[in-house]
């Protein structure tokens, strides 16, 4: 379950804290790259498009408006696609979330129950939901997270999520895991 990476994103905002950042001065952004999956086939985009809208989904942030729409088109997106990955990418609340995917969407569920672990924790103060989140790598399976200070000085501070498939394409068996890596 979730819990993992709430007690994973609770360590990490310690050590920050340890390190002397204070309150306010960095923010982990939170997704859940089930949810982009389901949003995206809910748009009818599926299969192999899905990994490949999530790239670019992953690039908006460093480039221009119009760059990632002419991306997202370069991958098969529609002009209405096009738009409903734009407004889907604005959301940063599970209420404003609600609106995209259906009720029994599991990445939604999951990302519900993580914010109540994160309240529960008392981390809430340091985390954000975020839909821009994607995290470009396709081993990724859950929840997905990134940590930026938010004067912006630096890249990600660290990153991370769940990636239960990653580690039984090695051991030839399935492995739940979620991880984290520092950035600077």
């Amino acid at each position: 379950g979730v819990i993992a990476e709430a007690y994973l994103i609770q360590t990490a905002v310690n050590a920050m804290k340890k390190l002397g950042f204070e309150k306010g001065e960095f923010k982990v952004r939170v997704n859940n790259r089930q949810l982009v999956s389901d949003f995206l086939n809910s748009l009818k985009i599926e299969g192999e498009q899905v990994l490949s809208v999530m790239g670019v989904m992953d690039k908006k942030e460093k480039i221009s408006p119009e760059a990632f729409n002419e991306m997202l088109a370069e991958v098969g997106a529609n002009e209405n696609q096009i738009t409903q990955i734009n407004e889907f990418m604005k959301s940063q609340d599970l209420e404003t979330i609600q609106k995209f995917v259906s009720p029994d969407c599991a990445g939604l569920r999951d990302l519900q129950q993580f914010w109540h672990y994160c309240q529960v924790l008392g981390i809430t103060d340091s985390v954000t939901i975020d839909t821009a989140v994607v995290r470009g790598l396709a081993y990724y399976t859950g929840i997905v997270f990134e940590c930026f200070d938010t004067a912006g000085k630096f890249r990600a501070i660290f990153g991370g999520g769940r990636y239960d498939n990653l580690i039984g394409k090695f051991a030839g068996k399935d492995v739940e895991a979620v991880g984290i890596s520092i950035g600077f």
